[in-house]
């Protein structure tokens, strides 16, 4: 069941990042369209080919910004998509259809795995930039350098009181998301995330649940997503500082609590840790809830010097690992031999092989600090 090893080490999310403790990870998206075109949903006759064909040939004319490969939104399986949803690509992405014919979509990926691109989704263009850890200033280079170049070869809608122009009011402006995905566990276990939550609402961000559905109080596994609430507060400049200023406040609050870890590793703590070791190491099925409230505490465990033999990237990585999308392409391409009750039923399967993913991932940890 083994991984390709060069796979992982070209993973971006398996970088090490800045105060990767907390911010596990950074993402800035832009939003772009082409004047004189109506927005994806208003599309008429060949519009969207128009669109598409113009976008293509502007990423074609790209230099020093990556390799892209282009792959036709129609082409993928739902398993694809599912994984492009987890990575945070797709999510919320809607198309147009008229008379049960889809609109021509495509994405842009980067060889990397750290920039990509949908075109004719809810925008003519939308593209990401992802990183390990806080930094939002590489994020954002990344796509000012793309986006200055297609300028070269594209006109975007703008106007000079507004911005640029978007499908949603909330994008105009600059046309500039911040996100992040936080680790926040000393905050939950203390009750003081709602002091973080109005903080952040306060300075014009929002903040839920990482992994939605999963839990119905706290966020399973201590996961949240930091994002911005508009793109037209300031200049792109200030808003890259104002994403940053918030994180670097919440990563200040989660140290400060997690002191009281540090100074008093109480009986609570370390019998949640060895029973997460221990569901691991003994189940047969774990469901997604359960593999995440288990990394949570080996993640807090780690930070505690309480466990050795995993890095904080690895276990950082698993949560791309274990998502659904992930384990049914594992499925599909892999080879593998399931009890015969679990053979049978797809969901078991999907839990038996997450399952065999962090058995296989805690080979190597030590308890000996415990």
């Amino acid at each position: 069941m083994k991984e390709s090893k060069s796979n992982q080490n070209i993973a971006w999310y398996l970088e090490e990042g800045k105060d990767c403790d907390v911010v596990l990870s950074s993402r800035c998206r832009a939003i772009r369209n082409l004047a004189n075109f109506p927005f994806p949903r208003y599309f008429k006759n060949d519009d969207g080919e128009r669109v598409q064909s113009l976008v293509l040939d502007a990423f074609s004319k790209l230099t020093g910004c990556g390799n892209f490969m282009t792959i036709e939104h129609s082409s993928l399986s739902p398993v694809n998509k599912a994984i492009l949803e987890e990575r945070g690509i797709l999510k919320n992405l809607v198309q147009r259809q008229k008379d049960n014919v889809l609109a021509p979509s495509a994405i842009l990926m980067d060889t990397s795995g750290k920039i990509a691109a949908t075109v004719n989704a809810n925008d003519h263009l939308r593209l990401f930039s992802f990183a390990s850890g806080l930094d939002f200033a590489q994020c954002y280079n990344s796509l000012v350098e793309i986006d200055d170049q297609l300028q070269n070869s594209l006109q975007f809608a703008s106007t000079y009181d507004f911005g640029y122009l978007c499908s949603n009011l909330k994008d105009v402006g600059s046309g500039y998301k911040f996100s992040a995905r936080l680790h926040l566990p000393s905050c939950v276990r203390f009750g003081k995330l709602s002091a973080v939550f109005d903080y952040v609402k306060e300075k014009g961000f929002n903040i839920e649940s990482a992994f939605p559905g999963q839990s119905n109080s706290i966020a399973a596994g201590s996961f949240f997503i930091l994002s911005s609430c508009n793109a037209i507060s300031g200049t792109e400049y200030d808003q890259v500082a104002a994403a940053e200023s918030v994180c670097k406040y919440i990563v200040e609050a989660e140290r400060k609590i997690f002191e009281t870890f540090a100074d008093n590793k109480s009986t609570v703590l370390r019998n949640s840790i060895i029973r997460s070791f221990s569901t691991v190491k003994f189940s047969m099925l774990l469901s997604l809830k359960e593999a995440l409230d288990i990394i949570s505490h080996m993640m807090l465990a780690l930070k505690l010097n309480l466990i050795a033999g995993i890095s904080s990237t690895e276990l950082s990585g698993l949560l791309y690992r274990i998502q659904n999308g992930n384990l049914s392409y594992l499925l599909e391409t892999g080879s593998f031999e399931f009890e015969q009750d679990v053979k049978k039923d797809r969901h078991l399967k999907i839990e038996r092989l997450r399952s065999l993913v962090l058995q296989e991932a805690f080979e190597s940890i030590s308890l000996g600090n415990l």
